[in-house]
Order: C-alpha cells, then structure tokens, then sequence
C-alpha cells in the first residue's frame, strides 16, 4: 500500500510538472511572436513611414476616407516584404473643401491593423485599429 501512494504521488507530481514546462513553452512561444511581430511593424515604419511619399498615396473614393472594411485590402492595396512575412497596405489621400491634403496609410499583418493619419506633411495621429466586417 505505501508503494502504490508513493507510486501515485511520483505521478501526480510529474503531470504537474509536465504541465507547468507546457505553460512555460506556450509563454515563451507566445513572446517570441509578439517580439517578432513588433520587429515587422518597426521595420515597416522604417522602410515605408519614416520615409513616406505622398505621391504616391491614391485618392480616395468617398468624401473623406471611406471606412475601412476587412475586404478593403483586396483592391488597390500593396504588398511590403520582409524576411518571409508579407504585410498589406493602402495608401489614400483626400483634399478637403479648404485645400487641406489628408492622408491616411493603414496595414495589416496577420490580422492586426495599424494606421498613420497625416495633415499636409504633418503626423497627426498613429495606431492599431478595429476593422469594420464587411458582411455587417
């Protein structure tokens, strides 16, 4: 009888165990993407942002910028690679009624969408976003 408690007891300690070095795996594969992820995004920023054309921006279809759904990428977007991610982006413009240039570039990676927003030549505003579903 004491064998098979001690027997029980060395096995209820090594599923503990299991599931701890498990958690700890998860945890640690979790904050290499999140690092990873962060790397893109800053690279984006580097080659894309910090550098921006405004020339190259499209106009906008709708008065303003028109709302950004999640088919919005499929048309007229652009692709900017690194290493082996792939990240999708749109850049539009629109002039208001006073002859203000707006600019907006959003992209997306792995269903994550970030925004810069700019007034004339001016950053104004820049972060992750929550994307409208196309089908509501």
């Amino acid at each position: 009888m004491p064998i098979l408690l001690l027997l029980m007891t060395v096995a209820g300690l090594s599923v503990a165990y299991q599931q701890r070095l498990e958690a700890r795996f998860l945890l640690r594969s979790t904050l290499q993407e999140l690092n990873q992820n962060q790397q893109l995004w800053l690279a984006f920023e580097q080659a894309v942002v910090a550098p921006v054309v405004f020339a190259q921006a499209s106009q906008s279809q709708c008065s303003g910028f028109c709302q950004l759904t999640t088919n919005a990428y499929a048309n007229d977007s652009r692709n900017w690679h690194h290493e082996d991610a792939t990240l999708t982006y749109i850049w539009r413009y629109y002039v208001d009624t006073e002859g203000d240039y707006f600019y907006r570039l959003c992209a997306r990676y792995q269903q994550q969408d970030y925004c810069w927003w700019w007034q004339q030549a001016r950053l104004t505003g820049r972060g992750f976003i929550q994307v409208v579903d196309a089908s509501s």
